[in-house]
């Protein structure tokens, strides 16, 4: 029987679930306060510095600047709870940069689109999403920070590894020396913005205070760094923009959490929410691989066009359960929804980011997010595999942990290789790329045999290419 709209209107307005519930509070005492934060260290210079640090550690290798943009952007993406704002904040930089080396401007855009994606995925802050999923898991700070830890790695390696293999593939270099700053200038510069990140990192890992009071001592001890330097010297002026620029950002956060608060007071009235995760295990006939599927079809369609905050709170509530009942491991379902809700910034036919990416590189918006899902092809694979080997995120023992992370990194590296049809040493032809891709996706799963099968596809690939003949 529906629910009358008394009872709707109390239960959105009135009850914990509703719009004054747990999202919203999120909302206005820890992602506020992040914000801020960040706001903070971006007028003290902070961003800058990051920049500088980045270009000064990458630019000068070969396809520089896109690294540059992967560096850069997985600094600032884990800060921000919005993949497009990092985009418009550092991809107007990073993007004409990449234009000036040789790298079409899709392709530029497309980089620049995936690692400012990435933040959401990667500790500690993961744009916010973490906090939620403390509350919504049961697991502490520190558990679900150390969970996510080697998906996040290996989804910026694929990136990193896939500029790499595009920039020598089509003979693109580094920038030149004199347009580098030194990094022994840039950190004797900015050494001090390091010192409010360790406290953050201190207050919450080892002290293990609130993350809202965490973020108001690092604010502090970002103040009290910034005294002694008259450039970055927080004055009221510099407080007041910050603040300023930090309440604007927070409403975009603010905002979807409300309505969350509003759909998941409508799904605990009506019991859609349990019915919806009943009828998902049902329509998969109990079969754990059919069920994967189709949350990940359903993450990705619920996803679109919607902040990485809100995404995480309706899928936690109508996926996540699902994937639990059937054995799924906790945090590797929480993490699961995660990945595959934020996959439509950088996937058509929404692809946020991506579209925002190509209107500062002046691409085509179709195929520079058909480039980024190209890119960003280990956020595809990864969340299946950490469902079945919970290993990849840390979950296990320590002997089965390493030689999971070892084989694990072996795999991206060669199904970067093979999406990019390179390998150093000359290009892969179409059968090359073929059977790398296999053992890159065997190497992934789960199990010796599947390590062992995987190293096995690839080695003749490796023999003939080493001997200069390749296989076509």
């Amino acid at each position: 029987r529906a629910p009358s709209l008394a009872r709707l209107t109390g239960d959105i307005y009135l009850s914990l679930d509703g719009i004054f519930g747990y999202p919203i509070w999120v909302a206005g005492t820890v992602v506020i306060t992040f914000i801020l934060f960040s706001q903070l260290l971006m007028e003290s210079g902070a961003g800058q510095f990051f920049l500088n640090l980045a270009l000064s550690l990458v630019g000068g290798m070969r396809g520089g600047p896109a690294k540059v943009a992967v560096v850069a952007s997985s600094f600032f993406a884990t800060l921000s709870g919005s993949p497009t704002a990092n985009v418009a904040a550092t991809g107007s930089i990073t993007i004409p940069l990449m234009k000036s080396t040789g790298y079409p401007p899709h392709f530029a855009a497309a980089v620049e689109a995936v690692a400012s994606k990435g933040g959401q995925l990667t500790p500690p802050i993961m744009g916010a999403v973490i906090f939620l999923m403390v509350e919504a898991t049961g697991f502490s700070y520190l558990e679900v920070a150390i969970a996510a830890t080697l998906p996040a790695l290996l989804y910026y390696l694929s990136i990193f590894l896939q500029v790499d293999f595009r920039a020598a593939r089509t003979g693109l270099k580094g920038l030149a020396a004199s347009e580098l700053p030194s990094l022994k200038e840039t950190l004797k510069g900015g050494w001090p913005y390091l010192i409010p990140l360790a406290a953050l990192v201190y207050f919450i890992f080892l002290r293990n205070d609130e993350p809202e009071q965490a973020a108001l001592y690092s604010m502090a001890v970002l103040w009290i760094v910034c005294l002694f330097r008259k450039d970055s010297r927080l004055t009221p002026a510099r407080i007041v923009r910050a603040f300023k620029s930090g309440a604007t950002t927070t409403l975009y956060a603010a905002v979807p959490c409300a309505l969350s608060g509003v759909i998941l007071a409508s799904l605990a009235t009506t019991g859609l929410g349990i019915r919806f995760s009943g009828q998902i295990i049902n329509l998969a006939g109990g079969n754990l691989a059919v069920l994967v599927g189709l949350a990940a079809f359903a993450s990705f369609v619920l996803g679109m066009g919607m902040t990485s905050i809100a995404i995480y709170i309706i899928l936690s509530v109508l996926i996540a359960p699902g994937l639990v009942k059937m054995g799924v491991h906790v945090l590797a379902a929480h993490l699961f929804i995660i990945f595959w809700g934020n996959i439509s910034f950088i996937t058509p036919p929404v692809a946020i980011a991506a579209f925002a990416a190509a209107g500062i590189a002046g691409a085509d918006p179709m195929k520079t997010g058909w480039q980024a899902a190209r890119l960003g092809i280990v956020s595809f694979l990864i969340p299946f595999m950490f469902v079945w080997n919970p290993k990849l995120i840390l979950i296990g023992s320590w002997g089965d942990i390493v030689m999971t992370s070892i084989s694990a990194l072996i795999g991206v590296t060669i199904l970067a290789g093979a999406v990019e049809g390179y390998l150093p040493g000359g290009s892969l032809g179409w059968l090359s790329r073929i059977f790398m891709m296999g053992s890159a996706i065997l190497l992934l799963a789960p199990g010796w045999r599947t390590d062992l099968t995987g190293l096995i596809l690839v080695l003749p690939v490796l023999f003939r290419h080493m001997r200069g003949k390749g296989v076509r």
